[in-house]
């Protein structure tokens, strides 16, 4: 009877552990995917220190938010950058918020890219973990670039060159 009772006992346990990991993971997996901005705002990135403008990730919840994913290789992504540096200095005043992050492992490779182009806005080395592409949807190609709102949520996102009267459009209808 005692064993019985115990392993009855053993049983309960593993099945509410068990049922409260897969809880908790599940519900991480649903914020990450309705929310997940929250995943980028609470991400450790490596700023590119070039322009010096790089605030936590954090300070960026709240605004509508324009993400670009680049590489210093990649020329679709030379080729949109100054597009991109004129619209962020057109939008700032409306509280719209740009960053970029870099697919690159090189620090130097990516400062030295941004400051040849002379990009304002402030930039960050990628996730090596690749966690932050997933739960972005950044898939294989770049350049890459998305919009955000103020919650946190994908409103747009761009593969390949963004055009960018159609990502002034997103922008603003997300404001």
């Amino acid at each position: 009877m005692k064993l019985r009772t115990l392993i009855t006992v053993l049983v309960a346990i593993v099945f509410a552990a068990s049922g409260a990991y897969f809880s908790a993971y599940f519900s991480d997996a649903h914020a990450q995917k309705s929310h997940p901005g929250n995943f980028l705002y609470n991400s450790k990135l490596t700023p590119v220190p070039d322009n010096g403008k790089q605030p936590p990730l954090s300070e960026y919840q709240g605004h509508v938010l324009v993400v670009n994913f680049w590489a210093h290789w990649c020329g679709p992504c030379r080729a949109e950058m100054p597009d991109l540096n004129k619209l962020h200095h057109e939008l700032a005043s409306k509280g719209v918020k740009f960053i970029g992050i870099s697919i690159d492992d090189d620090l130097k490779a990516a400062e030295a890219f941004i400051h040849a182009r002379k990009v304002t806005y402030p930039n960050y080395l990628g996730d090596s973990t690749g966690d932050l592409y997933k739960a972005l949807d950044v898939g294989s190609s770049i350049p890459y670039t998305l919009v955000l709102n103020k919650s946190g949520e994908i409103v747009q996102s761009f593969h390949g060159i963004v055009n960018i009267d159609d990502l002034r459009k997103v922008i603003l209808s997300a404001n």
